[in-house]
């Protein structure tokens, strides 16, 4: 079956038509025939992962770089 994936918020990856499914499958290890037998629920699931572990990242450092010019 086609996987149609809508998600919120900042790129997984580079913007691109596959972006997102390609950060699935580097984290996943996943070919593209395992990635078009997942469910999609659970694609859904991992792309927001990344995405929060992304958000969190980018706060984290720019927390770490404003702590850094307090000292």
């Amino acid at each position: 079956y086609e996987i149609g994936i809508m998600h919120k918020g900042g790129a997984v990856s580079a913007p691109s038509r596959y972006g997102s499914l390609i950060s699935v499958m580097e984290r996943m290890h996943w070919s593209w025939q395992d990635l078009k037998n997942a469910p999609a629920d659970l694609i859904e699931e991992i792309i927001q992962r990344i995405q929060s572990e992304s958000r969190w990242r980018h706060e984290k450092a720019a927390f770490d770089a404003q702590m850094a010019g307090n000292n």
